[in-house]
């Protein structure tokens, strides 16, 4: 769907209620950038539940790096931190 609206972007599944979700980034982003969205917008959408395991599952290596290192450098890497950070005071993430 997204290559027919000369869009890239992501796609995520949400296990719980068995719907997907497309997310159009623009038409230039990266892979990186896709995988990192597609995270940042599962803890935003977990964030009003309590007591809650949410797990997100990704296979890019990158992407899982960047979320686990303590120098941070980009602004969407960052913001997807402190939204998981956000999430894990009331939940299991």
């Amino acid at each position: 769907m997204l290559q027919s609206l000369s869009q890239a972007g992501a796609c995520v599944h949400n296990r719980r209620t068995g719907l997907d979700q497309i997310l159009p980034i623009g038409r230039y982003c990266t892979v990186f950038q896709a995988e990192v969205y597609a995270i940042l917008n599962c803890a935003n959408s977990s964030e009003s539940e309590l007591d809650a395991s949410t797990a997100t599952c990704s296979d890019s290596q990158a992407t899982l790096k960047a979320l686990q290192s303590a120098k941070t450098t980009c602004s969407l890497v960052a913001e997807t931190k402190s939204a998981l950070k956000k999430l894990s005071i009331f939940n299991s993430v």
